[in-house]
């Protein structure tokens, strides 16, 4: 019996649906504990929104973590450029421009601190505890003590076409296929594993790190598109606990 029971604790099917079973619980618990109230429509679907966000950041994150690196910049990062995203919409109006700005500018930030990383062979830590101190000073420079706002009726009209759930879901998707049926997946995955012998066996770290971190500034991007939509306002506390909630 103690077998049986070891084996499915061991088996990598219960680890999966591990977390699945404990929200579950969650769920039950706080609908219960609430009288209902947690369970309404508009209160899960506050969730969900926010939890997004996070998914999608998370989502490009994951390539850095499994290089064995941690990258402690990304609520900064995905700050600045929903900052600096909301200042061009402000000033051309267009939601395209807003979102594309959004994306480079993540892959940006994110090639940045990897060049610092390979050229000055700094762990990725380090330089992203920099990159941190640098991107809130620079966006609270940006905004003062003021705050950002977007025009209701845009937000509104993004949400109505569901933008967030789609970017999420193709996201997601690209990712998990890039992760896991593709060459720069299995060399990530390589490097985290042993980045000793993933030298020696001929893969350049630098390329895949590289690779890594621009799958996760386009989650970045698309994250700060996704609290620009769901806040309709930026300000100095914007994805302060983005990160930790990441991670």
């Amino acid at each position: 019996m103690k077998r049986k029971l070891a084996k499915i604790f061991e088996s990598r099917w219960t680890s999966r649906a591990l977390p699945f079973l404990i929200l579950i619980v969650l769920y039950i618990f706080f609908s219960v504990a609430t009288n209902g109230k947690f369970s309404t429509p508009n209160n899960i679907k506050m969730i969900v929104d926010q939890a997004i966000i996070t998914g999608t950041v998370a989502t490009g994150a994951v390539f850095i973590f499994a290089t064995g690196n941690v990258n402690i910049a990304m609520g900064a990062s995905t700050a600045l450029v929903a900052t600096l995203a909301a200042e061009i919409f402000l000033s051309t109006q267009s939601v395209m421009l807003m979102m594309v700005t959004a994306v480079v500018l993540g892959v940006v930030l994110m090639v940045i601190m990897t060049m610092f990383s390979t050229i000055f062979k700094v762990r990725v830590m380090f330089v992203s505890i920099v990159m941190l101190v640098m991107l809130s000073a620079l966006q609270q420079t940006i905004l003062g003590a003021g705050t950002l706002s977007i025009p209701f009726k845009t937000t509104l009209a993004l949400q109505k076409v569901n933008f967030t759930y789609i970017a999420f879901v193709v996201f997601f998707v690209l990712c998990a296929v890039i992760f896991h049926f593709t060459s720069i997946g299995r060399s990530v995955r390589f490097i985290g594993s042993n980045e000793t012998c993933a030298s020696q066996a001929g893969l350049y770290t630098g390329r895949y790190l590289l690779w890594a971190f621009i799958i996760t500034g386009i989650g970045v991007g698309l994250g700060a598109v996704m609290t620009i939509i769901r806040s309709g306002s930026i300000s100095n506390a914007t994805a302060n606990t983005l990160n930790m909630d990441c991670m």
